[in-house]
């Protein structure tokens, strides 16, 4: 295992994402996802789009709202949901909101695309793609957009503790990303590697170990390396996760030869308690 010395914590934040969307549901049982994206954008300098895509049944075929009252009770509720966080947002920064009918998926891929949204916030037990991960990593490869699936009580400024995989390539976003959060909150970054699998692919390059010393030249606190020999690497991070009590995995999906893919999914069934930031592919 590995560790760092002393922390730089004048380092400034990156930016690293500037619009920031939330597929929100009118019964407004998941606040945490909004106070997240709100301390994200604040911290980040991003604006802040809240969309709501009417259920299926309230909807034509073609696309047509079917009544009127429906249409306006969403607007009533989204006109609410801006005026209570508009306030909290810094004051150069925008809150915008939109409603929508259709497929799901489709409505999320065109919104993102078109309003250049780099980062998606998610509850765990969010229905908007019915808790199919396959639709999550769909999203991401097809926009290059991250996604955030907060679990539990997760509160981006309550990490201390981030799992960071690494295959067989440098995950430069991902290191990014670790750092500037690691940085910002004291947290601890834990670079996992799959050493039996590495052996085995009689790959020269340890890209761990090069993660680890471009982490280190970033003056981080707390750097732990840590090897896992599973034969699927599933199980032995799930245990590791628990064990230093993850708050947050950075991952990305189907990276090439990774197995971070069946990972993810064991996260969304079984581990409630830890939230997934997920990257588009070699990030």
């Amino acid at each position: 295992m590995y560790t760092t010395g002393t922390n730089n914590t004048g380092h400034c934040l990156l930016k690293l994402f500037s619009n920031i969307l939330i597929p929100v549901g009118l019964d407004l049982n998941n606040p945490l996802t909004i106070e997240n994206a709100i301390q994200i954008a604040n911290e980040y300098q991003c604006d802040v789009h809240l969309l709501y895509i009417l259920p299926q049944h309230q909807y034509h075929i073609f696309g047509t709202v079917a009544t009127p009252d429906i249409l306006q009770d969403a607007t009533l509720k989204m006109n609410a949901l801006s005026t209570s966080y508009t306030a909290y947002l810094n004051r150069e920064l925008s809150l915008h909101t939109s409603i929508q009918s259709g497929d799901r998926f489709t409505i999320v891929k065109d919104y993102v695309i078109s309003h250049y949204i780099d980062l998606v916030l998610l509850t765990g037990n969010s229905s908007l793609f019915s808790g199919e991960q396959w639709y999550i990593n769909r999203l991401i490869k097809q926009t290059g957009c991250a996604v955030l699936t907060a679990n539990g009580h997760f509160l981006i400024d309550n990490i201390r503790n981030i799992i960071l995989p690494v295959d067989n390539y440098i995950p430069a976003k991902k290191i990014t990303v670790a750092a500037s959060l690691a940085r910002k909150y004291n947290a601890i970054i834990h670079l996992v590697q799959n050493k039996k699998k590495w052996l085995a692919s009689g790959n020269t390059q340890d890209y761990a170990k090069k993660a680890y010393r471009l982490l280190r030249n970033s003056s981080l606190d707390h750097i732990h390396y840590v090897e896992t020999t599973d034969n699927d690497n599933t199980q032995d991070v799930l245990t590791y996760a628990r064990h230093v009590q993850a708050d947050i995995i950075i991952t990305n999906p189907d990276a090439p030869g990774s197995r971070w893919r069946s990972l993810l999914c064991n996260l969304f069934k079984k581990e409630t308690s830890i939230s997934t930031l997920t990257l588009a592919p070699y990030q």
